[in-house]
């Protein structure tokens, strides 16, 4: 059921705690008294305890604590939004989102230090993963925020996921992908399609661009007007220098022309068998096939990142990215710079049930541009 659709009382009077409905996405924010412990690695509470000391040094107040003292002092901001099956959970003193999906969740309970918790099926050194999603809440905001989230996550009254059977997903490929089985079923092909309009678009923008470049450099009609000509004549005296400016041009030219037939016209056939999957990625389906036995993988790897436009100490522009690898002896990516998650996630999945490996999902650091 779409979470816009499913009927959730408001928060109490007076907590701290806010729903809001934006489009099909809800989003459950607030604040919480005291910064959970278990929200950090030994490594990042090193840091965190740094950085707690130095604010103790500027504000020239001492509490004489540790780490644990200093973080159950300060308030825990977070964010919880629910939108198209997708979880993503925030928080202004974590340096990164935790992405999963509602099919990854086993049970929503409370944790000792009295927030709210989330255990994953994502495996972290051979254990499931576990998220802390609030500190200490009065016991109606607590009540309430429990009571939300088992119904937005779907489950059970005891806030345990219901049943699912390893291996077999059965839910809908995106508009992107189609399915063809093979021999009863024990054998998929995946073809990854991308709408017609996506690749037109690129492929347009992509011509006129290279159309402009190509004649800026190259010049019109030989007329010998144009950078390259420029370039050119500037090294006149140098026929090796003229011969490189002229090689180099074109090579960037050939870069980028197979950079945008790439992205406009590349395509992705996956095989999939019992013991083995054959990837193939190519353009307009001519690629060469690697393949990895069952065998010898061991994960389905999503990872994101932001890629950021700065200027002026501003940032301009941001855009989420998508990552979808398989890990094995040798690691394949399947899917990468996607801009929606839910094709990464689908895939993820039906591969990860398919062969019954761990589907990890990981936030990588911001890139800056």
């Amino acid at each position: 059921m779409n979470p816009i659709e499913i009927p959730i009382q408001s928060p109490p009077q007076g907590s701290r705690i806010s729903l809001d409905r934006r489009g099909d996405a809800v989003v459950i924010s607030g604040i919480s008294q005291g910064v959970p412990l278990e929200s950090f690695s030994a490594e990042g509470l090193a840091v965190m305890e740094k950085v707690l000391r130095a604010k103790e040094r500027f504000s020239s107040k001492s509490s004489g604590g540790d780490v644990g003292e200093l973080l159950a002092q300060q308030a825990f901001d977070w964010s919880i939004e629910i939108s198209d099956g997708r979880v993503t959970f925030s928080s202004g003193v974590l340096p990164d989102d935790c992405l999963f999906t509602l099919r990854d969740i086993r049970r929503i309970s409370r944790s000792a230090e009295g927030g709210l918790v989330v255990e994953l099926s994502h495996l972290k050194d051979e254990k499931f993963k576990t998220q802390i999603l609030t500190g200490k809440l009065e016991t109606e905001e607590m009540e309430w925020l429990h009571e939300s989230l088992i119904q937005l996550f779907e489950l059970d009254r005891d806030g345990v996921a219901k049943p699912q059977v390893q291996g077999d997903f059965n839910s809908p490929p995106t508009d992107n992908f189609k399915l063809i089985e093979q021999a009863g079923g024990t054998r998929v092909e995946i073809q990854y399609r991308p709408k017609t309009l996506h690749r037109i678009l690129p492929l347009a923008i992509g011509a006129l661009i290279l159309s402009l470049v190509g004649f800026s450099l190259l010049g019109s009609g030989g007329g010998g007007e144009g950078l390259l000509a420029d370039l050119v004549a500037m090294a006149r005296d140098h026929p090796v220098w003229s011969k490189v400016v002229k090689y180099l041009v074109i090579a960037v030219l050939i870069f980028v022309t197979f950079r945008l037939a790439k992205s406009a016209l590349g395509t992705l056939n996956i095989r999939v068998d019992k013991n083995s999957c054959e990837i193939k990625k190519g353009i307009l389906g001519i690629g060469v096939p690697r393949t990895i036995s069952r065998s010898q993988m061991t994960s389905i790897e999503q990872s994101t990142w932001k890629e950021r436009e700065t200027g002026a100490g501003e940032i301009r522009h941001s855009v989420q990215y998508w990552r979808l690898e398989l890990h094995g002896d040798k690691s394949i990516t399947l899917l990468t710079d996607e801009t929606k998650p839910r094709d990464s996630d689908w895939l993820g999945q039906f591969l990860s049930d398919w062969f019954e490996v761990p589907f990890v999902k990981k936030s990588l650091s911001d890139k800056h541009r």
